[in-house]
């Protein structure tokens, strides 16, 4: 034996006394290593579990603010809601849109202080200014609730230049005895209306067409009627 150890390279004897060395404390080493190792198998089981309870805390506090945007956006357009219901229920039109539009000013003038023809164009107009105000409204909050706003809107519209023709007495006088001048007031002013409508239509179908989360459809929305 020691004349076969006597043929090893001196390498060998030396790699054989450092193993010596170490020996007596290679239980602690492999115990140790083995701790090392399990160790960084648990922080990388610890990570992976946080990484997808992060991902699921993200993913629900997206949908919260979804839905958060969705109520704001819903209560700001709930505005025009009790117009649309007005317009809906009663036959005549205009003494349901004037109480709505009570108050208001245009410059330094009531509303209410117009003689009729005048007021017919300037409920008109004021319908266009509310649409503008609605296109920024639901700009704030994105594709989803961008439909919700203009499609109050839109509906509040339809329905109103849907009732113009069954007018009470007065409007019937003030129509006779200002037919050209109102006729051309009410033309300008439901074109300006119709050309807001189609502008909101494309956000609709723009908004629809972007997110799942649209559940209405824009073919079922009637087409304004400004006769």
């Amino acid at each position: 034996m020691n004349r076969f150890a006597a043929t090893l390279p001196p390498w060998v004897n030396v790699f054989d006394a450092i193993v010596g060395i170490f020996q007596p404390f290679l239980p602690v080493m492999g115990t140790v290593i083995g701790a090392l190792i399990g160790g960084l198998i648990s922080m990388l089981v610890t990570r992976r579990t946080l990484t997808e309870q992060t991902a699921r805390e993200e993913r629900a506090a997206e949908r919260e603010a979804v839905a958060a945007r969705r109520r704001d956006a819903e209560a700001k357009a709930a505005r025009f809601d009790p117009l649309t219901k007005r317009l809906i229920d009663h036959e005549h039109a205009w003494p349901i849109v004037l109480p709505y539009l009570t108050g208001r000013t245009d410059g330094d003038m009531q509303i209410d202080s117009f003689s009729p023809s005048t007021r017919l164009a300037n409920i008109s107009r004021l319908l266009v200014r509310d649409i503008k105000e609605t296109e920024l409204i639901a700009s704030e909050f994105g594709d989803v609730e961008i439909s919700v706003a203009c499609l109050a809107v839109r509906r509040a519209v339809v329905d109103l230049l849907s009732q113009v023709a069954p007018t009470p007495a007065e409007w019937d006088k003030a129509v006779r005895e200002n037919q050209a001048k109102v006729s051309d007031q009410f033309s300008t002013a439901s074109s300006a209306v119709s050309r807001k409508i189609e502008n909101l239509q494309l956000q609709i179908v723009i908004a629809k067409r972007r997110s799942t989360e649209v559940n209405f459809s824009v073919e079922d929305i009637a087409e304004p009627n400004a006769n």
